[in-house]
């Protein structure tokens, strides 16, 4: 399953966070809002692989490992765990993203992931949570509703979010990658750099 993480900054502008991102060596997507840059990267997480008839349950210890029992060495390279299906949802890149991000920038920032399906059947469209969570200093902070920080972003936020639009399709959208040369390099040399004699 692949989402999109977006990670909400207080940064004016789109330019500036990509170039600050780029020289710390985070690739991401970095769009502008009104309220702020946005750092966007899809990020996956495995699906779990679990046997479908009972014979494979018995084979090799995953029947021990699905029922919670002692790590089996499946589990400890690093096959399915029974504890995913109670976590909530947001990939460990995710939050490493935007604890990297809370970083680098020294301002508070707040995590955005969505976990959605597809409907079938008489209702269509999409379903699922929406997960917001902040991030001060590389640390995870408390959680928010995800439905308060959409109510309070760009619409363009929700776009992405759900898919609705594409990051490359923003007006004014960056990647981290290009905007380390040339004139970010001007912005944050002009501080170190020593006066001619």
């Amino acid at each position: 399953m692949i989402t999109l993480a977006l990670v909400l900054t207080p940064v004016a502008s789109a330019p500036a966070l990509a170039g600050l991102l780029g020289l710390g060596g985070i690739d991401v997507d970095v769009v502008p809002t009104s309220r702020g840059a946005v750092a966007v990267r899809a990020v996956g997480r495995p699906e779990p692989q679990v046997p479908d008839d009972a014979s494979a349950l018995a084979e090799g210890g995953a029947l021990a490992a699905a029922s919670g029992a002692a790590e089996s060495p499946e589990a400890a390279d690093g096959a399915w765990d029974i504890a995913e299906l109670f976590d909530d949802g947001v990939p460990a890149e995710a939050r490493d993203l935007a604890a990297a991000i809370s970083r680098l920038t020294r301002l508070g920032v707040v995590l955005l992931t969505a976990r959605l399906t597809e409907n079938s059947g008489p209702e269509t469209g999409l379903s699922g949570t929406v997960h917001a969570q902040r991030y001060e200093a590389g640390e995870a902070g408390e959680e928010i509703p995800g439905g308060l920080v959409l109510a309070g972003a760009d619409d363009v936020v929700e776009d992405l979010l759900l898919g609705r639009v594409g990051v490359t399709d923003v007006k004014g959208h960056v990647n981290s990658r290009q905007a380390t040369g040339g004139r970010t390099g001007r912005w944050f040399g002009k501080g170190v750099r020593k006066p001619r004699p």
